[in-house]
């Protein structure tokens, strides 16, 4: 899933509040569509909307608005409220699948907000919205406890006010997000970078184009969806400037027998859990990731503290190549739970 940062213009819309359910929503597309089909104030006639009360998310969201997109609230039908959701910038994400996948969607979109340098806007009053594409099939159309598939972006409002230094310093990342760790079997070429005699700006890039890329398909057993993984592995002390080993390799089947190719080396990438960071742009810019989590994340959490021993590159379809500004690919970073402190009182 990804997450990106949206400006959208001011909209106006006419729609009926309604309690959350999913019989009512129906209900009341079937009633405003009726009440403004062929109206000249209209809009948008491909799409429906649904409005959250963005300050529900703390307890439990029981109202929604339905409505219509319209370019003036002169001589709406009465019985409509209006609602006016100002220029402002978003979180977007796309829900396409089926239930399970839209309460995963949602699930992400919170965890988000949470780990990223972005802060949702929950005041009184903001909204946020679904928009529902009425063609093909309109979903409206489909009774709440048969439907099974459903597909719709949803916009969450941006709190204003979030440092602009942040968003500045790091204008590249488009994505953080908590991940459950599982292991994998990373199977590659190797190399040893000794920071005081190369540039990994230089040994890294060329370990992949001139070394690995030619024998990938020498590698059995790999794993859908066929993504590259670049591994770093410390040794202590860490910091700045440390030497690493870096293995360029393939995620391949824990259980595979197949013998490895001359030359490579297989490494088993821990359980840990990840902070996951997307990053959009040139290569030259990647910096900025290690420079977020280690610089700014890690220092201002009090839930989870880094696991130094590692981080991993992912790149899969997305990545159109180190010069490309709209390439997009990860860095995973094991973390882990801080041990809490337990206050032992006196003894009596």
């Amino acid at each position: 899933m990804n997450v990106d940062i949206v400006a959208r213009p001011e909209m106006k819309a006419a729609a009926l509040r309604i309690p959350r359910d999913g019989a009512r929503v129906r209900q009341a597309w079937k009633e405003i569509s009726g009440l403004l089909d062929g109206h000249p104030n209209v809009a948008d006639r491909e799409h429906g909307l649904v409005f959250i009360p963005e300050w529900q998310w703390a307890t439990e969201v029981t109202t929604l608005w339905v409505g219509i997109e319209v370019s003036t609230f002169d001589n709406l039908p009465p019985g409509l409220e209006r609602i006016a959701i100002p220029a402002k910038k978003f979180a977007k994400v796309t829900v396409k699948g089926d239930r399970a996948r839209m309460n995963e969607t949602y699930h992400f979109l919170g965890e988000w907000f949470r780990n990223g340098p972005y802060e949702r806007d929950v005041s009184e009053g903001s909204l946020g919205y679904e928009i529902n594409r009425l063609h093909p099939v309109n979903p409206f159309d489909i009774p709440a406890d048969t439907i099974d598939y459903f597909e719709f972006d949803i916009y969450a409002p941006i709190k204003e006010g979030v440092p602009d230094e942040i968003r500045s310093r790091y204008p590249g990342i488009i994505g953080t997000v908590i991940r459950k760790g599982v292991p994998l079997k990373i199977v590659g070429l190797e190399s040893f970078v000794n920071q005081r005699g190369q540039k990994p700006e230089i040994v890294i890039p060329r370990l992949w184009q001139e070394q690995f890329m030619p024998r990938i398909g020498e590698i059995a057993d790999r794993l859908p969806p066929y993504a590259t993984i670049g591994l770093y592995q410390y040794e202590p002390p860490f910091g700045p400037g440390q030497d690493f080993r870096y293995l360029a390799g393939v995620e391949v089947d824990p259980h595979s027998a197949a013998p490895l190719p001359e030359g490579m080396t297989a490494r088993t990438i821990p359980g840990d859990d990840r902070f996951v960071v997307t990053y959009r742009g040139k290569a030259s810019g990647f910096g900025q990731v290690w420079d977020y989590f280690h610089g700014y994340w890690r220092q201002t959490q009090s839930e989870y503290e880094a696991i130094d021993d590692y981080e991993f590159e992912r790149h899969d379809a997305r990545y159109q190549g180190v010069d490309n500004e709209n390439s997009v690919f990860e860095l995973h970073f094991p973390i882990r739970k801080r041990v809490q402190e337990t206050r032992l009182t006196d003894k009596t």
